[in-house]
């Protein structure tokens, strides 16, 4: 398991980010506000949360900038029917303490969008 990683902001895309460390470059996929977050900080240090997701035919790591993220997805990944591109997906439109709220407060419409 890679837990997280800590290295140099090498290049930006849509829904991934290519960190470079040691000499490797790992595209990791994150959430769209965390990438936006990430937008002014190219060619500099930056540390993520990791999860790896490895399958039989791919291997895939996912990058969160704060921890509390991470263990909102992996809790996403918990429920049915949810995987891991949905769960990164309703993690780029919702914070952690929004998602939770709804929950708790069973709010479906928000859930529903």
């Amino acid at each position: 398991m890679i837990n997280f990683i800590r290295g140099l902001l090498f290049d930006i895309k849509t829904n991934s980010i290519i960190v470079e460390c040691s000499g490797i470059g790992y595209e990791i996929f994150c959430p769209i506000n965390d990438i936006a977050k990430l937008a002014d900080n190219k060619n500099k240090e930056v540390f993520l949360y990791t999860y790896l997701e490895h399958k039989e035919d791919s291997m895939n790591l996912y990058g969160f900038l704060s921890e509390k993220t991470k263990k909102g997805f992996l809790g996403l990944l918990k429920v049915s029917g949810i995987g891991t591109k949905l769960a990164l997906k309703v993690f780029s439109y919702y914070d952690v303490d929004t998602l939770f709220e709804s929950i708790e407060k069973e709010d479906l419409k928000t859930l529903e969008s």
